[in-house]
Formats: C-alpha cells, sequence, structure tokens
C-alpha cells in the first residue's frame, strides 16, 4: 500500500534509519547534563531540564537491544511533542526532515508494542517509521511518569529550602 508524501525526521539508531513524522517532534536538543534519580529503569538515560520541566530521555538503543549510543557533547535528543510524561528520544545523528515516497504498512504484531508502524522510503533510505505513541508499554510510561513526579517534588522542595523527602 503506497500512501502520499508525508514530512519525516529520520535519524539513526546504530545501523538502523528510523523516522518519526515531523509532527511528533517537538525540537532537537544537544545532549545536555541529566538528573538521575536513583532506581532509574535501564531505558532511561535521566531526565533533563527543559525550561522548567522534567523531561524524561528514553534509550531506544536499550528498549531495542542496539548498539549503545555513545553519549557526546553533541548527541541529538528528539524532544517529543505532546508526550506524557514530557519525553525526549536519544539518537546516534539525525539525517534531516525528509519527504517520504513511499509508506507500507507493517502488521501491529511484527514489532515489539506495535512501535514500527512501517517502512518509509526517503532520499536517505527506507527507514522504520516509529510510533512514538508505543515506544513504551504503559507500565513502564506510568513508572517514567512516577519518576517524573519525585524529581517535580524534589525541585519543588528544594526551591522551598526544605529536606527532600
Amino acid at each position: 500500500m503506497a500512501a502520499t508524501a508525508k514530512t519525516l525526521v529520520v535519524f539513526r539508531l546504530g545501523a538502523e534509519l528510523c523516522a518519526m513524522p515531523v509532527s511528533a517532534v517537538a525540537e532537537v536538543l544537544h545532549m545536555a547534563e541529566t538528573a538521575r534519580p536513583p532506581g532509574l529503569p535501564r531505558i532511561l538515560e535521566g531526565f533533563l531540564d527543559l525550561r522548567g520541566t522534567a523531561v524524561a530521555v528514553l534509550r531506544p538503543d536499550r528498549l531495542f537491544n542496539l548498539p549503545e549510543i555513545r553519549l557526546a557533547l553533541y548527541t541529538p535528543a528528539l524532544v517529543l511533542r505532546g508526550a506524557r510524561p514530557p519525553m525526549a528520544v536519544l539518537v546516534d545523528a539525525v539525517v534531516g526532515v525528509l519527504p517520504a515516497s513511499d509508506i507500507v504498512p507493517i502488521e501491529e504484531d511484527r514489532t515489539f508494542n506495535g512501535c514500527v508502524v512501517a517502512e518509509a522510503r526517503t532520499t536517505a533510505g527506507a527507514a522504520h517509521l516509529l510510533a512514538p505513541e508505543r515506544l513504551l508499554l504503559e507500565q513502564e510510561r506510568r513508572r517514567v511518569a512516577e519518576f517524573e513526579t519525585l524529581l517535580h517534588e524534589r525541585r519543588e522542595a528544594a526551591e522551598a529550602g526544605e529536606a527532600p523527602t
């Protein structure tokens, strides 16, 4: 099945070319220092403070059992638009914002949690089209939200000069 052209943010995860709809990405940041609360799930790098909002930084390399992304000063993180809890996705490199000339759907049960929804043909090559809302299982999403709440409460306590709980 061919679909009409769609604009995608195309990026690399190891040797894999992946993409998300441009409408799903609020911005691209260079990796910043993250807070790492005790007990943080392995799938998270930590939380970054983005203009006063705690944003969970997801490690898709660990989710998909890919070679580790080597973190450096300019490692890109894609901040997802409207994600609850707020989330960014670490990637190896952003290839660009490209049109997809052909999008072929993939059956939902063929990938983990149905997170790869299609193969998209771009000028950079064929890319796995990811559904950002399906990157985490519901229980993972709840756990991330709990950590985000804890971080927010600790920040408020610190600003008020109280001891953290």
